[in-house]
Order: C-alpha cells, then sequence, then structure tokens
C-alpha cells in the first residue's frame, strides 16, 4: 500500500465550478444599470431603448471595463488588501504592519476595505495615532453582497485578507469566487469549520487556477497547523540524516553486514529530506500559557452563529474528518472527540491535560494538512496518524474548573462576564493588557518506527498571532509567490506557506524549536486559579 492511499477526502470538489459570482455580477439588473451608469446618465429607462445604438466598439470597451479581468497581478496597485479592517481584529492588523513591515509604499503596499470608508480611517487614524507612519493607505468601499464592488476590489490587489466575520453569516464565499475568477490570492482568519467546508468544494477549482485560498491563517487554528507542518519536516530531516549516518538504514549496502562499510554505494545521491515518508503514528499538541487571554467580541459573535446554526451543520461539526482526510473511513476511536475532552495527568509533561475550546476545529484542520500533504505531491505527515490538542496545566484543580468553562460557551461567557471580560462587537483587550500574554505549543510525534521529535513554538496573545500569520501570508503570497512550495489550491496555512512561511513567523517573533525529547514546559508560569 502506498504512503496515504487509505486516507480519504470529502468528495465535495464540483464536477464543473459553479461561477457562481460570475452569474451574480451579470445578473441582468447589475447589468442595465451599468449600462445606464455608463451612457445614460443612470436612467436606466433609457437602456432598453437605446442601447441598440452604441457601437460594438463601445459595448466591447464597457463589458472589459466593467467585468473583465482587470490588471495582470504584477500591475496591481496594492500587495494585499485587508476586507473588514474596521473592527477590533482590524486594529491589531494595521498595529501589526506599522509596527514591523519594512519598505511602506515601496516594496509593499496595502488599502483598507469595506463598508464604511469613515470607519476604516477612524481605526487606521486611531493606530497610526499609537504608531506614527508617513504611510497612507488606499481605501476601498466594498459590500460582499455587491458584486461589482467585490470585483472592483479585487482586480486591484494581488491577496485579499479578509478579517470579516462571522464568516457563514456573509457572502464571503462569493468573495472566494472572485479571486479564482480573477487571479487574486485570499487568506483569511475564520475560526468556523462550516465555512471552512464549504470552500474545500472550490479545491480543484483553485489549483487549476493557480490562485491560493488560504483560510484558517489565524492565532488559533494557524499557529497549531504550522507547529505541526515544523514538527513534520523536522522529523523528516531527523529521520533523513540517521539514514544517511547508518548506511543499513539507507539501504545502500549488501546483505553482507561483515563488509557493509565496503559495499556502501558511493555514488549515492544524498536524501532528500522532503520526501522523506517518516510515517508519523501519533503527534499530539499540549497548549500552556497565561491563560489571560479572552475571546473579543467578534469571537463570541461567530460561537452564537454556530449555535444559533447547529441544527443544520451538528453532523459536520461533530465529524472528526469534517474537513477531509479521514483516516479508515474515519471510525478510529483514537481520532474521536472524546479524547480531547479528557481530564489526565500526563506523565511525559508532568502536569494535567485539559479540554480548550478550539482543539475541536484545529484537530480538524491539522488533519487536513495531512491529506494536503501527500495530495499536492509530497508525502503525508502519516498515513496513520492520530493527532489530537489538550490543555497542560499544574493541578488536577485547574484542569477541572477549565473542563467546565472549556467545553460550554454558556458556562464560558458566565465566567467572562464576572471577570468583567465580556467583550461587545468590535472590542476586545487592550495593548498593555495584551503584552502580557504568552503561549507555548509543544509537539510530540512519534512514528510508526518509534523516531521521536519534541518541538516548541512560543508566541504571544492569540489576536496578536492573528494579525502575525494573516499578514506575513499576505507578505509572502503578494511580494515572494515564486518561492512558496504550491501555486493553487484551498491550503491550510502550513501547507501553503510552508518552510518560507516557517521562516518568516521565527524571524518576525514566533518562535519555532526543536527540543530535547525530555524537555519540560515550566508549569509554575501558569497564574492559579481564583
Amino acid at each position: 500500500m502506498n504512503a496515504g492511499q487509505n486516507m480519504q477526502v470529502h468528495p465535495t470538489d464540483f464536477a464543473e465550478p459553479p461561477h457562481n459570482f460570475i452569474k451574480s455580477m451579470l445578473a441582468k439588473e447589475i447589468v442595465e444599470q451599468s449600462l445606464a451608469d455608463e451612457f445614460f446618465d443612470g436612467n436606466v429607462s433609457l437602456v432598453e431603448r437605446k442601447w441598440e445604438g452604441l457601437t460594438d466598439h463601445q459595448l466591447e470597451k464597457f463589458f472589459i471595463d466593467r467585468f473583465g479581468a482587470g490588471p495582470t497581478r504584477a500591475e496591481r496597485e496594492y500587495s494585499f488588501v485587508v476586507y473588514g479592517a474596521s473592527g477590533y481584529t482590524g486594529s491589531l492588523v494595521i498595529e501589526y504592519i506599522l509596527k514591523t513591515v519594512q519598505n511602506l509604499g515601496t516594496k509593499y503596499t496595502f488599502a483598507l476595505a469595506g463598508r464604511s470608508i469613515e470607519k476604516l480611517k477612524n481605526r487606521y487614524a486611531e493606530v497610526k495615532a499609537k504608531f506614527p507612519t508617513n504611510y497612507e493607505p488606499g481605501y476601498i468601499q466594498c459590500d460582499l453582497s455587491d458584486p461589482v464592488a467585490v470585483r472592483g476590489m479585487v482586480i486591484q490587489c494581488r491577496t485579499v485578507v479578509n478579517i470579516a466575520g462571522p464568516f457563514m453569516l456573509t457572502p464571503a464565499d462569493l468573495l472566494v469566487e472572485a479571486c479564482i475568477e480573477y487571479d487574486t490570492d485570499y487568506i483569511d482568519v475564520n475560526g468556523e469549520i462550516p465555512f471552512s467546508a464549504k470552500l474545500i468544494e472550490y479545491h480543484d477549482w483553485a489549483r487549476n487556477n493557480d490562485v491560493l485560498i488560504v483560510p484558517n491563517c489565524a492565532g488559533a487554528g494557524g499557529v497549531p497547523d504550522v507547529g505541526a507542518f515544523y514538527t513534520f519536516r523536522k522529523l523528516q530531516e531527523r529521520i533523513a540524516k540517521s539514514r544517511l549516518d547508518d548506511p543499513m538504514e539507507n539501504g545502500t549496502v549488501s546483505d553482507d553486514k561483515e563488509n557493509a562499510t565496503d559495499n556502501i554505494d558511493k555514488s549515492s545521491e544524498p536524501i532528500d529530506s522532503e520526501k522523506v515518508d517518516c510515517g508519523i503514528d501519533t503527534m499530539h499538541m499540549y497548549l500552556c500559557g497565561s491563560g489571560g487571554g479572552v475571546p473579543s467580541g467578534g469571537t463570541l459573535a461567530t460561537r452564537a452563529a454556530m449555535n444559533a446554526a447547529m441544527r443544520d451543520v451538528h453532523s459536520l461539526m461533530m465529524d472528526p474528518y469534517a474537513l477531509g482526510g479521514a483516516i479508515k473511513r474515519g471510525q478510529r476511536p483514537e481520532d474521536a472527540d472524546k479524547n480531547l475532552s479528557v481530564v489526565e495527568y500526563d506523565d511525559g509533561y508532568k502536569g494535567w491535560k485539559a479540554p480548550f475550546t478550539y482543539a475541536f476545529y484545529e484537530t480538524r484542520l491539522v488533519r487536513r494538512s495531512n491529506w494536503l500533504s501527500r495530495n499536492m505531491g509530497g508525502v503525508p505527515y502519516g498515513k496513520n496518524m492520530n493527532y489530537l490538542e489538550h490543555l497542560l496545566l499544574p493541578s488536577e484543580e485547574h484542569a477541572r474548573a477549565l473542563q467546565q468553562s472549556n467545553t460550554s460557551s454558556k458556562k464560558e461567557e458566565e465566567k467572562l462576564k464576572a471577570e468583567g471580560k465580556l467583550f461587545a462587537k468590535d472590542e476586545g483587550l487592550a495593548l498593555e493588557d495584551r503584552e502580557k500574554e504568552w503561549a507555548e505549543y509543544w509537539f510530540d510525534a512519534v512514528s510508526e518506527r518509534g523516531e521521536k521529535i519534541r518541538t516548541r513554538l512560543s508566541g504571544k496573545d492569540g489576536y496578536d498571532e492573528t494579525a502575525h500569520l494573516s499578514v506575513e501570508l499576505a507578505l509572502l503570497t503578494s511580494e515572494r509567490r515564486d518561492e512558496l512550495p504550491h501555486k493553487g489550491g484551498v491550503l491550510t496555512p502550513g501547507i501553503a506557506g510552508g518552510q518560507l512561511f516557517v521562516e518568516a513567523l521565527n524571524e518576525t517573533g514566533l518562535k519555532f524549536e526543536v527540543m530535547d525529547d525530555d524537555a519540560l514546559p515550566d508549569l509554575s508560569r501558569i497564574s492559579p486559579i481564583h
């Protein structure tokens, strides 16, 4: 059996691309209004009576200008556009850009887009006052329900970064279609299984069009996904080195062990670590941190939207392989969600495991990455890989307390309200509070042959990491695209960005490390429960 042969993805790709965005843009009322605006001073009643008087040249130019492909990717005005930038996450994205991105206005250019130019300008001015700059971004008025405005936005940039949630309550899927149609890469920060699953339907279409569609590029979801990719690659490198160091492992020696050294194939090529099938059997992630980070008002709105829609999406939400990559029909007991809900002592980490909300989403994402690693021409992380996530805490009391709040949205909101941290829409932690937050993501991977690796990612508050990941990937897709491992498809952050993304993140504050196999987190840094 070939590596990954028993891995499955849901058969949701379209037989033919739906072109729903193009159809919506060419609706009769939109075409008539556009003709009226161009030729008849906005008077729609004149279109039917007088349009036949227009020359073929006039009509050709009209349709090309209003509905055509627009400038080539290289000719577009902006490196990237941030859509939905007037909210809380928007303020963090702007803050990250102004604090971190060099050569604004020369190498990199960006615009802010949304329904209200006034709100966008106010948000930018608010952040600019804290982080002064001479750069002034572009501003684009765009409502996702207006296909003409959406086209106008996507043809002005090389990448769209969509941060306007809840995504399942917006026509963001039509924005994705517009990006595929008009050769614009797409990144978002969604943490919604139903919306992410919907986008998977576009995978082959985006791949054939050489357009990168990268949802889930956020602190929640994106960081563990990139961490899993990093852990996989480091285990590949470790195994490749061990096979070079040991001729018997490399398969380049004769069966005569006494003369093995003399029989090494001196002409054999060095092992390409990226092609090593390390066959990960288990990869588990343990999250520990300051614990002061809390959901923003936007995140709470997203959870409310998913809870309201639970009747329609329940079976999808309960599927451990909701985003594809099922192993053995997705029925293995070790992949079930009940394994994410346990509270028990972990001897390997000398701490207590507890559940947390995002594990029920992030595990689906990493399982998709495992499948994509093979689908995009490489080898899977492991054709039978079991991936789980847990919080890691210093005491059973702490773990039990969090078990109660982290598995119930209602109890979580009650806890936040009691602490004075229940934020309204467009609100979240202030800068001085976020700067106190820290998070560590510890990964343990073990191959089917018993090879092991332990890695750690060290980062900041989850919302800061959302800004970090989404902007850094936007910089890569817009200005260093030829160096990325893949040209198109609906991909996870780790698969889309690959090693280049890991290096960019590491250079800008998310620290990636290979640890000793017996290294342990300092759980004494975690604040006690109250």
